[in-house]
């Protein structure tokens, strides 16, 4: 199925993972501004400890891989980054009262 605008946006995976960030115990700027990045091409190294990556992880947004001897997170699957996508991440951190850091 192909996620255009006359598709649902609403069901309750997508409810779920858009609860689960808002209501996180993790730092929610944290959370959106490493989304933000892994939405652009490529991937950024995991570290251990990483809590905002683990909690996105938990949320179904991002994967966790090995890339050679390290670890990498990366956006999970294109139909979610088209619902979670940059708008998302800018409207929801203006529910933050701030945008994260660019």
């Amino acid at each position: 199925m192909r996620c255009t605008s006359a598709a649902p946006r609403e069901g309750p995976v997508l409810r779920f993972t858009r609860e689960y960030v808002r209501r996180s115990s993790v730092p929610r700027a944290a959370m959106l501004e490493l989304y933000r990045r892994l939405l652009t091409p490529g991937a950024e190294p995991y570290r251990d400890g990483d809590e905002a990556a683990l909690h996105l992880w938990l949320a179904g947004l991002v994967a966790v891989r090995r890339a050679g001897q390290e670890s990498e997170v990366r956006v999970r699957n294109r139909i979610g980054s088209t619902v979670f996508n940059a708008t998302w991440v800018e409207t929801e951190a203006a529910m933050l009262g701030s945008e994260p850091d660019a």
